[in-house]
């Protein structure tokens, strides 16, 4: 007898319900080890979650403009007993860019961070004069793709100041200084699956931008990375608790050292595209998980 194809939901959304073309390059070597790959909207009623037997995060990439019917959602999903990677508990925890703290009390190298809760009062241009960055970025923290990132100088921030206060009506911010290194150098991610590092990829911005994602004019290309990005990289995941099917690790150097971004733990692009051997890999590491 023939035994039944697992069925694996890539958890994705309604506005773009299919897995993306990076994504279903997992679908070969999952194949091979006996499993089924389709989009499973996060927000679609349709959905049928009862009807697979695994289900793994790839590009929800709306929730942060539906986060409370997102949260709600996943408390849904712990009721099931269908098993998501990477947890709900550790996607939860990544959810909101303030985790940063959490991996700085730990002794990581992480950029320099002030956090400003939702509705909390703050003058930017005290904020910023006090810690001499004469130059800032300004980001929500529960957000992707660089949407609402503000770049500031310092002389600009009482301008800004009403802006910021909008904000934080319907959302706490992160303020950070602004590293040039993002146009000179890059911004190096780096991919694990199963807590084994893959590959990394160098992203850069176009000229006169200093966001890096491909939706804003960045490049991304394949890159080696050296033994202190993947040593810093390997701690990195280790501080986040529960080993991750998929994590990213994204670092910018700074005139000193590497410093620490963000850590992707939801849907990050993972390139899979940028290395022939790193959809096998992702398998193996699924597969490792029983």
């Amino acid at each position: 007898m023939t035994r039944r194809a697992r069925r694996l939901g890539l958890v994705t959304c309604a506005a773009a319900p299919d897995p993306t073309g990076d994504d279903l390059l997992l679908a070969p070597p999952l194949r091979e080890l006996g499993w089924e790959v389709h989009g499973a909207p996060w927000d679609a009623a349709e959905t049928d979650w009862s009807s697979f037997d695994c289900c793994i995060f790839r590009s929800c990439w709306n929730y942060s403009f539906r986060l409370p019917e997102f949260l709600s959602w996943l408390y849904e999903m712990e009721t099931l007993a269908v098993q998501f990677w990477n947890p709900v508990q550790t996607v939860r925890w990544n959810l909101r860019k303030s985790y940063l703290r959490e991996l700085e009390a730990a002794g990581l190298p992480v950029v320099p961070t002030v956090y400003v809760a939702q509705r909390e009062r703050v003058d930017l241009e005290d904020l910023v004069r006090a810690r001499e960055w004469r130059e800032f970025v300004v980001k929500p923290d529960v957000g992707l793709g660089g949407y609402q990132i503000e770049r500031v100088r310092q002389e600009r921030a009482r301008e800004v100041q009403g802006l910021i206060e909008g904000m934080l009506t319907t959302a706490g911010l992160l303020v950070q200084p602004y590293l040039p290194e993002v146009e000179s150098r890059g911004e190096l991610s780096l991919i694990f699956f199963g807590h084994e590092y893959s590959h990394a990829v160098l992203k850069t911005p176009p000229p006169g931008e200093f966001r890096v994602q491909l939706h804003h004019g960045g490049t991304a290309e394949r890159y080696e990375a050296d033994a202190e990005a993947v040593s810093l990289a390997r701690e990195v995941i280790a501080a986040c608790g529960e080993p991750p099917l998929y994590a990213r690790v994204d670092v910018i150097p700074d005139a000193q050292r590497l410093l620490v971004v963000e850590v992707e733990l939801i849907d990050p692009v993972l390139y899979l595209a940028l290395d022939r051997a790193a959809p096998r890999r992702f398998a193996r590491a699924f597969a490792a998980l029983g």
